[in-house]
């Protein structure tokens, strides 16, 4: 027979009040991880239209969000389409990127000679402002997607290259003697050793490299003006226009289009880098 402190323990537990399924799910969910940045939007959109009744500004120098949105949503095919013009010239760009740099990256952290004669000439390439030098790329080139490309590849090239040579220098040196004890070649080294070790520095660069390739597209598109092809051109013919809800509509997308580049960024930190201490918890206390 049950006593009176068990009998009375059971009818606490079951009068008080079930967890509501509902709303453990929500609190579980990622939705509540993007809230803040959702309370930061609503926040902001609320200055903008406070700012610009407050002070009745003219609608070609800044538009209400809610003309914004009608430009979006009237627009929304233009849009997208441009969009894809955009993107295609800075996804190629930032392949290139990619591939010259780590290339070139992989001989300077391997030969310091190498490094003496290339680095420089990266400082300088870097040092110059893609503004000035995209109208050349449109001389030889003419209105196609390859000036386009070739910005953004300059845009990107420097940071892939930093944390390639970087990443490959920071490995562990008791490793590397393991390795040249075990007579590994190296190719084999480089594979199951350097490669690894660089792989978060490659992404730490990729995730800079993104944005950095749209906005050297970009910058290409408003060299050549209205008759560009994507949303540099939309830009373009925008401002000239005082069609300011357009500008930042283009804007909008160009910013989607960034977060986007940002979010396949994570997922491939978390499918690569799954093993790295950054994502097992190891370096927390």
């Amino acid at each position: 027979m049950a006593t009176t402190t068990e009998r009375a323990t059971t009818e606490a537990v079951a009068a008080a009040p079930r967890p509501n399924r509902f709303l453990t799910l929500v609190r579980r969910s990622r939705i509540t991880v993007a809230l803040p940045a959702l309370w930061a939007v609503l926040v902001v959109l609320l200055l903008w239209w406070t700012v610009v009744n407050l002070f009745d500004i003219p609608f070609y120098l800044l538009p209400q969000p809610v003309d914004v949105w009608h430009s979006l949503v009237n627009d929304w095919s233009r849009l997208m389409e441009e969009a894809r013009s955009t993107v295609a010239g800075a996804m190629l760009g930032l392949g290139l990127a990619i591939l010259v740099g780590g290339v070139i990256g992989t001989l300077m952290a391997y030969s310091p000679t190498v490094e003496r004669i290339l680095y420089p000439v990266v400082v300088t390439i870097r040092a110059t402002p893609n503004i000035a030098i995209a109208p050349v790329f449109l001389i030889w080139w003419g209105f196609t997607i390859v000036p386009k490309m070739v910005v953004a590849s300059i845009s990107a090239f420097f940071p892939i290259l930093i944390n390639i040579v970087t990443g490959l220098r920071a490995g562990d040196p008791t490793v590397g003697e393991l390795f040249q004890s075990l007579h590994a070649g190296r190719w084999e080294t480089f594979w199951r050793f350097r490669l690894p070790n660089a792989m978060p520095y490659l992404l730490a660069g990729l995730r800079i490299a993104v944005n950095l390739a749209i906005i050297g597209a970009i910058v290409a598109e408003l060299v050549v003006g209205g008759g560009a092809k994507g949303l540099g051109g939309i830009i373009s013919v925008s401002a000239v226009d005082l069609r300011t809800d357009r500008v930042f509509a283009a804007a909008f997308v160009l910013m989607s289009i960034g977060v986007i580049g940002q979010l396949i960024v994570s997922f491939l930190e978390a499918r690569l880098l799954f093993w790295h201490s950054s994502k097992l918890g190891l370096n927390k206390e």
